[in-house]
């Protein structure tokens, strides 16, 4: 569940490319999947590429930050809502 309120909380706000948290909206059904066979015993061997599309997501997601940042604009209109 908590894989899932980043992503969205991005998209609604807008602080990062739509892309990248459409991306990690995406990815979060097949590690769901993942944690749904893993806890009733059936894990084939393929948790590892079903958590990778998330693990790409997060790791192109934490360079975006440090290379461009949040969205300054996105910034200003939460800081104004406030």
């Amino acid at each position: 569940m908590a894989a899932k309120c980043l992503p969205r909380s991005f998209y609604r706000t807008g602080l990062i490319p739509r892309w990248l948290t459409i991306w990690g909206l995406i990815g979060v059904v097949p590690y769901m999947a993942y944690a749904l066979l893993h806890f009733f015993h059936l894990d084939t061997g393929y948790g590892f590429y079903l958590q990778m599309v998330l693990a790409l997501q997060g790791i192109v997601m934490g360079l975006w930050l440090i290379i461009k940042g949040f969205n300054q604009d996105a910034v200003k209109k939460l800081d104004e809502a406030l």
